[in-house]
């Protein structure tokens, strides 16, 4: 009896708070506008680029690299003038006119690795 209904847990995560996700994803237009984040997604794309505030286009040079890229293809991403900093970044269809972008840092991996 005091056990959630399936539908209850279905409208849970129908009505999830994507702020709340302790992962690196972001809510983007089919034209490359980020309209949500986590915190974790932000904090990756501000050492990348300048993000201030929702909703700002995803920089030009990785939406065009993420639209070359077949959906649910991971790409590895520099941003110009940071030769450290690589961002991994998956863009999968979500609802009509919108992509779910999962991120991750790459370039930390790298330098532990050239560092063996």
């Amino acid at each position: 009896m005091g056990e959630p209904s399936r539908a209850d847990s279905d409208a849970a995560v129908a009505s999830l708070d994507i702020a709340a996700v302790q992962a690196p994803i972001a809510l983007c237009t089919a034209t490359g506008v980020l309209k949500a984040a986590t915190a974790p997604a932000l904090t990756l794309l501000r050492r990348a680029t300048v993000v201030e505030q929702l909703p700002v286009s995803v920089p030009l040079e990785l939406w065009r690299l993420l639209e070359r890229t077949a959906a649910g293809e991971a790409i590895e991403w520099r941003p110009p003038g940071l030769a450290n900093e690589v961002l991994g970044c998956t863009r999968y269809p979500a609802a009509p006119g919108t992509y779910v972008l999962l991120m991750r840092e790459v370039s930390s991996k790298r330098l532990a690795l050239s560092e063996r």
